[in-house]
């Protein structure tokens, strides 16, 4: 027995008598119709994948909406093999990884500073798909003979010493919560990147604090130790916290030289700013994704709810999904407001019709 039809045989019978709602049903034939048509499927394959045993015939009534009976177990095998198919997040299948500017900024920047053993510190707003360009700047380059890149993922929580403990950790120099003398296996870690490099990308670097910046340049010191951090606009308020200007007298001349706790950090590194999310992308995807075009109405509505924000994007896409699947090819301003809408979770019917 499938999963899909596991899934009917345990189902409430509260769970069977909801199913008949209509809006429900509406999603559940949209997506039935789509899911057929693209894979080109048979009824009776249709029915074999939904666990369904001599389901041809409801399968082929269904998507004719010429089902005159009970449609309920019907619509809990097609949601539940819809859920199977999508995720749980029931787009992020559909958007896969795109490589918008901001993830070819985040390659660029991060194969300098992986090749020249340098420290990079990338800055960009919240949902422009910074932790997914890195991950695929790690899978792309996994294997190519040069050091290995190392996710460190930062933490609200995460200070010095629980930094050192967390790489001594993903090094494998100590087990999982074994932890240890920092200032220890900070001389540990020094030492076994001199022996096996690695490339080291620092999620989320806005957490981290100035002593755990000046360790990274310490290791950079130590062992020639590329690094990568990307984060929100707080990590450069940091940085620039930790640095001033003096004034200094050199043979009878002034002259202005950096000083704080950060001037050697910072006189080791390059920065950039990541580019949002441009609004030919955000069409472009959109339109890619749901397989329909935007009006010009649309367009406008759409860019002036999404701004530069991709993970947003992904959010009303996903709203859009049904919307458009249930009225047609052509997405007009009132599916757009629609989905806006049911994203804040002020879902009025708008896209009703």
């Amino acid at each position: 027995m499938t999963e899909p039809a596991k899934k009917l045989d345990s189902a409430h019978p509260v769970q069977l008598a909801d199913a008949l709602n209509r809006k429900r049903v509406d999603n559940a034939h949209a997506w039935f119709k789509a899911w057929i048509d693209a894979e080109q499927l048979e009824f009776t394959s249709a029915a074999r994948r939904l666990g369904l045993d001599n389901g041809r015939p409801l399968c082929s009534k269904f998507y004719h909406k010429k089902l005159d009976g009970d449609p309920a177990r019907l619509i809990l095998a097609i949601e539940a093999l819809r859920a199977q198919l999508e995720g749980p997040d029931g787009v992020s299948r559909h958007i896969g990884f795109r490589e918008t500017r901001c993830a070819k900024a985040i390659f660029k920047y991060a194969s300098a500073a992986r090749d020249g053993h340098a420290i990079g510190v990338l800055i960009g707003s919240q949902g422009l798909g910074k932790t997914e360009a890195i991950r695929e700047f790690q899978r792309r380059t996994e294997g190519d003979g040069k050091p290995p890149v190392e996710y460190v993922y930062c933490r609200v929580s995460t200070n010095l010493p629980s930094l050192i403990n967390d790489i001594a950790e993903q090094l494998g120099i100590i087990g999982r919560e074994k932890g240890g003398d920092p200032a220890r296996l900070h001389r540990r870690i020094a030492q076994r990147l001199k022996s096996h490099p690695l490339f080291l990308v620092f999620d989320e670097a806005d957490y981290l604090n100035r002593r755990c910046l000046d360790f990274i340049r310490n290791l950079n010191d130590e062992s020639g130790t590329g690094s990568l951090l990307v984060g929100r606009p707080p990590l450069l308020k940091t940085i620039q916290e930790g640095v001033q200007w003096t004034t200094l007298n050199d043979q009878e001349k002034d002259r202005l030289v950096q000083d704080g706790p950060l001037a050697p950090f910072v006189d080791r590194v390059f920065f950039s700013a990541l580019p949002g999310l441009g609004d030919d992308e955000a069409v472009n995807i959109t339109e890619d994704v749901l397989k329909a075009q935007l009006n010009e109405e649309a367009i406008s509505k759409l860019l002036a709810y999404v701004g530069p924000n991709f993970r947003l994007l992904s959010k009303i896409i996903g709203k859009l999904r049904d919307i458009r699947l249930r009225a047609g090819m052509m997405i007009d301003k009132t599916m757009v407001e629609a989905a806006w809408l049911k994203l804040q979770r002020l879902d009025v019917g708008a896209h009703n019709k």
